[in-house]
């Protein structure tokens, strides 16, 4: 996160999203897990390697200098549109300034 806010061009904006837990309070990381299968099973995807807790990935976020703002402009999107920008319709949007 700290690279992503070194390289981020000053008054730059970014939209990062990853996955979040919003059952769990704490974010699960775990080096361990290197099997495909396995790493789906932990963080909801083959390709992940941490699944965030919702508070936890806002403040780390922060604790690399950003500026975040968390807000559901899923809603705002219709079924269609969400897909087309990847995003699932309920989940927050965290918009990052530098």
């Amino acid at each position: 996160m700290k690279e992503l806010f070194r390289v981020l061009k000053k008054n730059g904006w970014a939209i990062m999203q990853v996955p979040i837990n919003r059952q769990s309070m704490e974010t699960l990381e775990d080096a361990s897990i290197i099997e495909p299968k396995e790493r789906e099973k932990a963080f909801g995807l083959k390709e992940h390697v941490r699944y965030y807790a919702s508070e936890n990935y806002s403040e780390r976020l922060k604790d690399a200098g950003f500026i975040v703002k968390v807000d559901d402009y899923t809603k705002e999107f219709s079924d269609k549109d969400n897909f087309k920008y990847g995003f699932w319709k309920g989940d927050p949007v965290y918009y990052c300034t530098k």
